[in-house]
């Protein structure tokens, strides 16, 4: 499950989305943060972790789960 919202998450920041956007569009759509209260948020900073995991994934990490690790 998480690697299909990895991989959905790829897909979104392919199309050039912002952490702002990438969070109302798949991680906290009913969320409503805006300005300081965004950034200042502990969901701010789980979107992020999300988005570089899922970018390690793009760059090799896919190769780690083909070979099994």
């Amino acid at each position: 499950m998480r690697l299909t919202f990895l991989l959905h998450l790829l897909g979104l920041l392919a199309t050039g989305l912002s952490t702002r956007e990438l969070a109302d569009a798949a991680v906290y759509p009913e969320l409503g943060l805006h300005g300081s209260d965004w950034r200042a948020a502990n969901e701010r900073r789980q979107v992020q972790r999300l988005r570089d995991e899922a970018l390690r994934l793009s760059e090799s990490g896919y190769l780690d789960l083909l070979r099994g690790r």
